[in-house]
């Protein structure tokens, strides 16, 4: 969803406001199609079609950031939550050794 009172505050333009918007939907029509495990014409969730949704939102939330102003940035994307099983390999193994350590550190404790 746009967050219309953080664009007034940014000086957002129309025209960019209207892409946000469309990019929004975008992300909106892709998260639904995942959700109800149809993509792409009927599709399943094929590692290939997995590799096209993935590359497809990480070109939207850089577009996104572009259009907003801000400084493109992996680490601050945030549409990911919204596609379960999708997140980027980077976050996971980020969130794996974090786990692990956290068990490493508990178990040393004990």
């Amino acid at each position: 969803m746009l967050n219309y009172k953080l664009a007034k505050r940014r000086g957002i333009l129309r025209d960019d406001l209207y892409e946000l918007e469309r990019l929004h939907a975008r992300v909106d029509e892709l998260a639904s199609l995942w959700n109800r495990e149809r993509l792409y014409d009927g599709v399943d969730q094929t590692e290939y079609s997995r590799k096209l949704v993935s590359r497809e939102v990480k070109q939207l939330e850089y577009r996104m950031q572009r259009a907003w102003g801000f400084t493109e940035d992996a680490s601050e994307h945030t549409h990911w939550r919204r596609f379960p099983g999708l997140r980027p390999k980077r976050e996971v193994k980020e969130r794996e050794s974090l786990l692990a350590s956290f068990f490493d550190d508990a178990t040393l404790s004990s």
